[in-house]
């Protein structure tokens, strides 16, 4: 079977590209692929560490539409036409399929590779949403939408795997558009999330969809045993990002706790993130570690040995939750607002629902909005990880894992297999 992946595939920050890699090792060795990426050097490392022993192309996909949003002499012109056609001023506009397919520089390019398809994956994330759509990253999110146009205009299958989708406050008329036209051809969507995301996904006319676990919940075995150094000490492991003058503080307090209580700290970034290399350094104390990364990127068996043998992990990123709770790691996610809470909610709370699905749990044992209010009083902290510890126990939680497990290897095998 010939299998095109489009999505993040480029992207180096771990959440983004290692659901991918792990959807191609349980798809399998037996079939090729063609991956769709905005990435090339970065797309060559993970072909050189990952598929090696994969029949498997990348494509890069060229586009190039004009910024118009910084441009002082176009906004004067838009503005004077509103006036003459009497518009509202504050009228966003939305790019069609057919804009996108214009800008593509190499869309022809794009066209013969889907035409030799067999099948388009939709890889997971949480990237259809306000926030690729809004923010600087709309280029990249357009270039994973034109093989998906593409494969609508040859009327190939599109297999969406775990996704999260949501919100749709600003940017629901553009998903409005890209899903009525994939509705047009044979199309299947999963969701990851019972949360929110059934909600959005009926904004924009989805009413069935699969439910699955997120595309890192179960990691494919082979990906678990690749070779990586295991740690023998007991340490925690924290994963911030953003603002570190305002980080730094927090990290202190709970790097002065566990040293107190005999473990080391180490922190680990899930993207290329210098200043939190710097940052972390500069506190010069022995007991605390800044992971390095290999080759500019975080390597998923990496990451998957630092969570597995933590005694707790502290962390900003949703697959960081994700890989604690797979691995029956105790875990504090603080999350961070975009724009509110919806879009991390969606997937965090998601996650765990999906995770200690029929056992009564509190998510407030777990997230934490604040983390002035988190570091400064961790005086509970024990107690919470016992709860959770509790949880990791029980045997619902590992019944729902295999069925979890059963659940994607069905899709899989229905969908990727010849």
């Amino acid at each position: 079977m010939k299998i095109g992946i489009t999505g993040p595939t480029a992207d180096r920050n771990l959440g983004d590209y290692a659901m991918y890699v792990n959807n191609v090792y349980d798809m399998g060795i037996e079939n090729d692929y063609i991956v769709y990426s905005y990435d090339g050097s970065f797309t060559k490392q993970l072909e050189l560490d990952y598929f090696s022993s994969f029949n498997l192309e990348f494509q890069l996909v060229q586009y190039n539409g004009k910024n118009t949003k910084n441009n002082t002499f176009y906004q004067i012109i838009k503005k004077i036409l509103k006036k003459i056609l009497k518009l509202n001023d504050g009228q966003k506009s939305y790019p069609t399929d057919l804009e996108m397919i214009k800008d593509c520089q190499n869309y022809t390019q794009v066209m013969n590779s889907v035409s030799q398809l067999d099948v388009l994956v939709v890889s997971g994330g949480g990237y259809i949403n306000d926030l690729w759509f809004n923010w600087e990253r709309r280029q990249d999110l357009f270039k994973i939408f034109i093989p998906i146009i593409a494969a609508t205009k040859l009327n190939k299958k599109i297999v969406f795997t775990a996704n999260g989708f949501g919100p749709f406050d600003t940017s629901l008329s553009f998903y409005e558009i890209i899903f009525s036209e994939i509705k047009k051809c044979e199309f299947i969507i999963s969701s990851r999330d019972e949360k929110y995301s059934p909600l959005y996904l009926n904004k924009i006319g989805v009413k069935d969809y699969y439910s699955l676990p997120d595309d890192l919940y179960i990691v494919n075995e082979k990906l678990f045993n690749l070779p990586v150094n295991v740690v023998s000490e007991k340490y925690i492991l924290i994963e911030m990002y953003g603002d570190m003058k305002v980080n730094i503080k927090n990290i202190k307090n709970i790097v002065d706790k566990y040293i107190q209580d005999g473990f080391l700290v180490k922190f680990v970034s899930f993207d290329v993130d210098p200043e939190a290399s710097l940052s972390i350094k500069a506190l010069g104390i022995p007991e605390l570690e800044y992971v390095e990364l290999d080759d500019g990127y975080l390597k998923l068996e990496k990451i998957l040995s630092l969570i597995k043998n933590a005694d707790l992990v502290i962390c900003n990123r949703y697959h960081a939750l994700v890989l604690s709770l797979t691995t029956s790691t105790p875990v504090i996610n603080i999350i961070k607002p975009v724009y509110d809470y919806r879009y991390y909610l969606n997937k965090n709370s998601g996650v765990l629902d999906r995770a200690f699905n029929g056992i009564f749990y509190d998510e407030l044992d777990f997230i934490f909005f604040d983390v002035d209010v988190f570091s400064g009083d961790l005086t509970n902290l024990n107690e919470v990880i016992k709860r959770q510890k509790a949880l990791y126990d029980n045997p619902k939680y590992i019944l729902n894992k295999s069925n979890l497990k059963k659940d994607r290897e069905s899709f899989f095998n229905t969908h990727f297999k010849d």
